[in-house]
């Protein structure tokens, strides 16, 4: 009876500390968000440079649609089976 009674003691024992240190880590990672964590800082753009970044994504968009097309016409020209021989030096 004696070690059951000992060994309930040690787990109990052992059971506190863990859950004090699991709590103390708790505090410490509560301090270290508020001394490092920011909010969502959004950097602001000026109108000139948010307008230059629309006009690019447009240019973008343009030629990505370009090279779709290039890329279906010939894909077209080789699933149909026709025997051309397609050579595309350089697209603009």
């Amino acid at each position: 009876m004696e070690l059951i009674v000992e060994g309930l003691q040690v787990m109990v024992i052992g059971m506190g500390v863990v859950f004090v240190v699991l709590y103390f880590l708790s505090l410490i990672l509560r301090l270290f968000k508020s001394l490092f964590y920011q909010e969502d800082l959004k950097p602001t753009i000026p109108a000139s440079v948010s307008q230059q970044i629309s006009k690019t994504q447009l240019i973008e968009e343009e030629n990505l649609e370009n090279d779709l097309l290039v890329i279906s016409i010939v894909m077209a020209q080789l699933l149909t089976g026709n025997k051309y021989h397609i050579n595309i030096k350089q697209i603009t």
